[in-house]
């Protein structure tokens, strides 16, 4: 729980079905929450979310890719909403399972902006707002297609791997002025870009026999994962440092 003055975290991607859990959560537990999705109509499905609960919540209309629109978000975050004690960088998107012989360069080059270089872009305009402020928290989306290959397409599983390098080094660059960044690894989660795969007949059948042989027997839920992303934030977590926390079911333990 927020302690003193209630803390406030940005959700970027916050309109989608994972985002608008973590927005749920974070207000449950009675943090701020800065809503942010590609437009103000998608983001605004955040602020429902976390007002449902009661919270207090804005929304922003960024795309993760821009560095003008980025710097225009973190403008807002800071001088409108008073800056952010956590930023969790959600923003993804998923190329369907395109090998090295189908995916073409500009599909690559999306999924690399949305997936790699939006948390970069986010977390270096935040940083220091974060280091004024003290310190604070960053936590980024990962997936289990980061830990091992062949759980998504080449661009996907390569910008998910990039996430966790992402997330040691800045780790190591900035633990010494009081920001904790962790990663969080998704198996197959009944949201977010799981989503269009369940729902793909010639694939859906194949992903859920896959998942009653792990250990958990089942498909894991929003909930879940920003349950997860409440721990990252909070104080209970904070010799948490550089971490990478799959939430898999066992997936990757088979």
């Amino acid at each position: 729980m927020p302690d003193d003055a209630t803390r406030t975290v940005l959700v970027t991607g916050a309109g989608g079905g994972l985002g608008r859990a973590m927005c749920e959560e974070f207000a449950r537990e009675g943090y701020r929450v800065l809503a942010v999705d590609l437009d103000q109509e998608t983001a605004q499905g955040g602020v429902d979310a976390a007002g449902a609960l009661g919270g207090p919540a804005a929304g922003f209309a960024c795309d993760v890719t821009d560095p003008e629109s980025v710097a225009r978000l973190g403008r807002w975050a800071t001088e409108e909403r008073g800056g952010v004690d956590a930023v969790i960088n959600n923003a993804g998107i998923f190329e369907g399972f395109l090998d090295i012989d189908t995916i073409t360069p500009e599909r690559w080059d999306a999924v690399v902006a949305v997936n790699l270089t939006g948390p970069f872009l986010v977390s270096r305009e935040l940083i220091p707002s974060l280091t004024e402020r003290g310190g604070g928290v960053i936590v980024n989306i990962a997936s289990i297609a980061g830990m091992v290959g062949g759980a998504g397409g080449i661009a996907y599983t390569t910008t998910k791997h990039g996430v966790i390098g992402l997330t040691r080094e800045l780790a190591y660059n900035c633990g010494e002025r009081g920001i904790r960044v962790n990663a969080i690894a998704p198996g197959v989660i009944e949201a977010g870009v799981s989503l269009p795969l369940l729902n793909d007949p010639s694939r859906s059948a194949d992903m859920t026999a896959k998942m009653q042989e792990v250990p958990a027997r089942r498909l894991g839920n929003a909930r879940e994962v920003a349950r997860l992303a409440v721990y990252l934030a909070g104080d209970d977590a904070a010799f948490v440092q550089g971490a990478v926390l799959p939430i898999d079911g066992g997936f990757t333990a088979v």
